[in-house]
Formats: structure tokens, sequence, C-alpha cells
């Protein structure tokens, strides 16, 4: 009798830690896939909402993209947002999807960081910036830096002497509360963020936080 309570107890623990073992290695072997995915997201949607940009500046001028780029772009992330979100649940098993632009000196008050994305740009700043990963509250996040690279970013976000005047003041009409201006070509402008749900890993929490907390070590700044 005790010999096979013991048996049976045994076979319990054994499959426990494999199923904790296993859940475990999913994301921390996955944290690449999913970094793919987020670069791929980051290339479509960024060089999509520039060239629309460049467009309208080339056609009308800088003071005109300004409104332009207020009621384009919300709608155009959106539509991107959808059609990424399909394809993460079907391309990484993602519960939920979504990708935002943020900055230390953001243009929309929508688009300041959160705490510890306050802490990464400004390690970034500090030290360089590369590629970030972590976990919060049951979701993992990708990081990448987003950099004045053109000198048309500069009509908008450079310096109040050599911006376009009329495009200051059409930021100034539509975003009062405006801290992004005063770059230079190369300057760390923000950076692109995806955001995922761990939830497609095991049910357990406390398993599905041990997993997101391996999958965030090795990248934080």
């Amino acid at each position: 009798m005790q010999t096979s309570k013991l048996l049976a107890l045994t076979i319990l623990v054994l499959v426990t830690t494999t199923l904790i073992a296993g859940g475990c290695d999913k994301p921390r072997n996955r944290s690449a896939e999913q970094l793919k995915f987020a670069e791929t997201v980051m290339q479509d949607v960024l060089p999509g909402l520039v060239k629309n940009l460049q467009q309208k500046v080339a056609s009308e001028g800088a003071a005109k993209a300004v409104p332009y780029c207020n009621e384009f772009a919300p709608q155009y992330g959106k539509d991107k947002m959808s059609e990424w979100s399909a394809k993460a649940r079907s391309d990484i098993n993602a519960d939920s999807f979504r990708f935002r632009r943020i900055s230390a000196r953001p243009r929309n008050p929508k688009n300041a960081p959160t705490e510890k994305q306050a802490k990464i740009l400004e390690a970034w700043s500090r030290d360089g910036a590369t590629v970030a990963q972590y976990a919060d509250a049951g979701k993992y996040y990708t990081m990448h830096p987003i950099k004045i690279a053109q000198p048309l970013c500069l009509s908008c976000h450079g310096a109040a002497e050599t911006a376009d005047k009329a495009a200051l003041a059409a930021v100034q009409k539509l975003y009062p509360e405006d801290k992004a201006t005063g770059y230079k070509l190369g300057d760390l402008r923000g950076a692109f963020i995806t955001e995922g749900q761990c939830g497609l890993w095991p049910n357990s929490a406390r398993v599905k936080d041990k997993c997101c907390a391996d999958f965030a070590k090795p990248s934080l700044p």
C-alpha cells in the first residue's frame, strides 16, 4: 500500500515538473521568433507612414503635412493594428497584440512612455540604443529604437531656428504640449513598441509569470 502511494506521488511530481519546465521552455526558445515578428511589423508600419508623409510634404509642403499626419496616422495605425493582430494570432499564437510609438519627448501626450520604458529610453540616450525585450503584468514587450534618420524629419522636429516656421505653428495649434523639437540628424527620437499577451502559454499564472520573467532576462539595457 505504502509502495503504491509512493509510486503515485513520484509520478505526480515528475508530470508536474515536466509540464512546468516544458511550458517555460517555449517562450525562452521562441523569444527570437517573437523579436523577428516585431521587427517585421516595424519594417512594414514605419516606412508606409514615412512614405505618405514624404508625398504630402513634396506636394503641399511641411505645414500642410502636420494636420494630414494628425488625421492620417491614427487611421493608418488602426488599419495596420488590425492586420498585424490577426497575423500575430496565426504566426506566434498571441492571444492579443498591439504596437505603438513612444518618446521621452512626445508630440502627442498619448505617446508618453511608461516608467519602465522611460528608463530604457534614458539608458539608450546614455549608452547607445539596442533592441530591448521585457515582460510586465503577464505581457511581453519589444522596443526598437527610432532615430531622426532623414532631413525631412527636421522640418517639424528640428531646432526652432532651422525648422519650417509654418510647420511649427501648425504643430503648436494641434499639439500645445509638444516636446518633440530641437532634434538633429541621428538623434534618438523614441521607440517602436510591440506588446503581446503571455496567455498563449500554460494556463497556470505562476508558470506564465516565470515564463515571462525568463523571456525578459537577457535583453534589458
